[in-house]
Formats: structure tokens, sequence, C-alpha cells
């Protein structure tokens, strides 16, 4: 598949990488324009009245950006705030923006992330690919008090008071070439720009906070029963996975002692019941994320397994401290 040998360009030594280099030039040239336009006030940058956290990474693919702006905002709940959350809605085809997504939404219209963050925070989340727009419709409609951004660090227009940026800690910034030559959407230079850095199941860096995801355990997508993982240990499970690293998710469950069948299929995947057919009478795991979109067809044996993440307590305490100044 294509998706697998883009990555075996970035993340590892390929003769197709020189072919790409012209391209990666292309793309710095546009980069630096765009960066010189804001500079000279020709593009203008906004800040708000409230506070905005933005989430985001430096690399294009899947680095944890999402359940850490879950946790983030059940963190800032718990400490009496009200937030927002404003996302591009990618992979949706919405037309009539902003949208405030709700349960009775398709992923075909919102795309997965907006209905999973809306279903595991209970926040109010906005689609719009317009991130000021979007946030000034929260503002003036929902109840909030602070926004958070689920990516946007390369979204010049909207100022954010505290930026965080997520690294894959076993990827990393993979060989540290811009697109298409590489994965990273801008020079790890920004890194000096930003306020928190984590670092996804990996050896943090200094100036890093560490967060660990794991698995523990599966819900039926039927009827949300839970199963400890250990309980499927004696047999081989099928497990599908689209996000943007997919042996992210292997990994861990083959770490859980599960045995698995790999199936991978591409980030923000639209499955349908024929896609998964083949798996009607089986065993079958998937990401949250993927859930989302089969939870119309769901089988009696599919199961959800959800990720539990943890980060050290240094880093809400960071998070809290920069939010106080930015008040």
């Amino acid at each position: 598949m294509i998706f697998r040998l883009i990555e075996k360009i970035w993340y590892k030594k390929s003769i197709f990488l020189y072919a790409l280099i012209p391209l990666e030039f292309i793309y710095w040239l546009l980069v630096q324009t765009k960066k010189l336009l804001f500079q000279v006030g020709l593009f203008k940058s906004e800040k708000l009245n409230i506070p905005v956290i933005i989430v985001g990474n430096l690399t294009v693919g899947g680095t944890g950006k999402t359940p850490l702006v879950i946790e983030i905002t059940r963190n800032l709940v718990e400490n009496g705030y009200s937030p927002g959350i404003i996302c591009r809605g990618y992979g949706g085809t919405i037309q009539d923006l902003p949208h405030l997504t709700s349960a009775e939404d398709s992923f075909l219209l919102t795309g997965d992330e907006a209905l999973l963050l809306s279903e595991e925070t209970g926040c109010p989340v906005v689609v719009d690919s317009n991130r000021i727009r979007g946030c000034h419709w929260l503002i003036n409609n929902a109840p909030i008090d602070i926004i958070i951004s689920d990516d946007g660090l390369q979204h010049a227009r909207l100022v954010g008071d505290i930026e965080i940026a997520v690294i894959d800690g076993k990827r990393r910034f993979g060989n540290r070439h811009l697109l298409p030559a590489g994965p990273l959407r801008e020079s790890t230079t920004r890194l000096k720009t930003i306020d928190l850095v984590v670092v996804n199941n990996g050896t943090k860096m200094k100036n890093e906070y560490s967060m660990i995801g794991t698995l523990k355990y599966a819900v039926r997508i039927l009827d949300g029963k839970q199963k400890e993982l250990s309980t499927f240990n004696k047999i081989t499970v099928d497990a599908i996975c689209g996000i943007g690293n997919p042996d992210s998710f292997f990994d861990d469950l083959a770490n859980a002692g599960v045995k698995i069948q790999k199936h991978y299929y591409p980030d923000h995947h639209p499955y349908k019941p024929e896609d998964l057919a083949i798996f009607n009478s089986s065993t079958l795991f998937m990401t949250s994320k993927d859930a989302i979109k089969c939870k119309q067809f769901a089988q009696a044996d599919w199961w959800i397994i959800p990720q539990s993440i943890e980060i050290e307590s240094d880093f809400i305490t960071a998070l809290f401290g920069k939010l106080q100044k930015s008040v």
C-alpha cells in the first residue's frame, strides 16, 4: 500500500528519498513565504479574549495528540474551567461551517476525531477549517471560558496562549526531512517557540514531558461490556487499525500479551460493512477512533480497545502555571 511505502521512505533508509528532495525544497519555500507574509503584516494573526491552548505536532501522522487533548480537557473541567474544542474535522464532508458536533452526527460529515472528542469529553466540539471563525462561534454560542485547538500549530492565524507539541517517542522526527521527503510539516527549530513538549511512549529528552499509553481492557461495541485483555490471551485475535501510526496500536496489543493478526487501513479510513465483512464471525479489535466508524454495523464479537494515558504530574503543574500567567 502507498502509505506503507511512504512510511518506509520517512522512517527507514530508502533510495526514493533523493527523488523527493527537490519537492521538499519547494515545500520549504512555501512555508517560508507564508511566514514572511505574516511577519510583514500581509497576513494577520488574531488573539482571542479567552485563553487558547493549541495541541499539535510537527510531523504528519499519529503522535497521540487526540488522547492528550482529551486528558487536558478532563483536567481543565476538574479544575473548574469550561472548555470548548475546535478541530478541522479531517475526513468530513460537511459544508455548513462552523458546526457543533452532536451524538446524531455521522463521521462522514464531521470526521472521526470530532465525534471521538465530543463523546469522550462531553464538551462542545466545533468543526471548522477556519479556526478563527470556529473559535468565535464557540465564544458567542457556548458556555466556555477556554478553547483547546486539536491540531493547529501550523495555523498561524490563531494565536495560542499555550502551545503544546506531541512527539512520537519511538519514531521522533524520522529522517528529519520536510514534506514530502520526510514527515515534518515544519523544521524542528519550531520547538524553540513551543511552551510544552510531550513525548508519547518513548524516552524523553531535556525539557520534555513523558506520556505513556496503555491498553488494559476491551469494550464490546454492541453492549459496552468490559473484559480484561488477559482473557483473550489464549486465542489469536484479528486487529484492524486506521490511524496515523497503526503499529503503535499493534505493538501495545502485543505488549499486553495478545496474539494478533494485523490488518492495516489508511488513516481516517471511512469503513463500510463490506470492508469488514470477512470479520463478521471473528473476534475483532479496533481503536476508539476506528470504532466511531463501525458502530452502525458492529458484530457480536467486535471490541474497542480504549487507550488509557498517564502523563507525568509535572506536565499538569506546568500547564496550569502557564495558564495562570496567560489570564
